[in-house]
């Protein structure tokens, strides 16, 4: 299993959070906080492409 996946299994059962907002309370705003973060990461993960001249020595 990759990173990618495994967060989307990790991110699965808040999704509902994701979609107030986080507007279902302090607890449902940190949830939402985080999971931005996560999303991003993903995001990120997904474009990322290895530098060749860098790596390639």
């Amino acid at each position: 299993m990759d990173l990618i996946e495994w967060l989307d299994e990790t991110l699965d059962p808040y999704w509902d959070y994701y979609q107030l907002e986080g507007q279902d309370g302090i607890f449902s705003a940190e949830i939402y906080h985080y999971m931005q973060q996560l999303v991003e990461l993903q995001e990120t993960i997904r474009n990322w492409e290895p530098d060749h001249r860098k790596y390639e020595k």
